[in-house]
């Protein structure tokens, strides 16, 4: 599907969550390998989760359109519970880093009082570098001490 609307993906790469493309045909050098391409030349291929539905890469029997697009999972019920499983597993990935980020950073401003100085940046108070820096530190510590 040449040429690719680079503009449109590229600006739902930098809004969206999730990608799914669809297409009935194979996988291999299709339209989702040439989102991802795209995405990949213009830094955001870690940005945006992409998920590409169509026919594997192998040899496919012949039949009745409807049961080979069922088989395959490109039918409307087969679309909607891979993009249904693919937000779950968003969701529940952010969750997880949340609930953690709450739990590590917390124990980090009990260790390093925070102060935020008038560019809204968070500095500690004590060693006068950027609380990013200090969480990574932190927890690098931490892990490093556990394993």
């Amino acid at each position: 599907m040449k040429p690719l609307d680079a503009q449109l993906l590229l600006a739902l790469a930098q809004t969206k969550r999730l990608i799914v493309t669809v297409e009935e045909a194979y996988l291999a050098g299709g339209f989702g390998s040439a989102v991802l391409e795209l995405l990949e030349e213009n830094g955001l291929q870690d940005k945006v989760r992409v998920v590409r539905m169509g026919i594997p890469d192998r040899l496919v029997t012949h039949g009745d359109p409807k049961l080979l697009l069922a088989k395959y999972g490109l039918d409307a019920d087969g679309i909607y519970t891979r993009v249904k499983e693919s937000i779950d597993v968003l969701d529940d990935r952010r969750t997880k880093a949340k609930k953690w980020l709450a739990r590590h950073f917390s124990t980090l401003k009990k260790s390093a009082p925070v102060l935020l100085d008038r560019r809204a940046r968070c500095f500690s108070a004590r060693y006068r570098q950027p609380i990013s820096f200090l969480f990574l530190k932190f927890c690098r510590n931490k892990f490093s001490a556990t394993t």
